[in-house]
């Protein structure tokens, strides 16, 4: 998200993740796969959200915008 904000934002909070994520393997291996599952689990999110929103936006919202508007 950070990148859409700005590309240095986008580069500080990725190098941020990644410096975390390895400081995560000398506290304890369970919390360097905790972090693999996260990320997968974000980016799956992040698709069906997505969806929804477009599904959304196609089956409610511009049948009602058109409704509004004069024709």
């Amino acid at each position: 998200m950070m990148r859409h904000v700005s590309k240095a934002a986008g580069r500080f909070f990725l190098g941020f993740m990644v410096i975390i994520w390895v400081g995560s393997v000398h506290l304890a291996y369970h919390y360097f796969v905790d972090g693999l599952v996260s990320i997968i689990c974000v980016a799956a999110l992040w698709k069906a959200s997505a969806c929804i929103l477009r599904w959304w936006d196609q089956r409610l919202v511009q049948p009602r915008l058109a409704e509004a508007l004069p024709a």
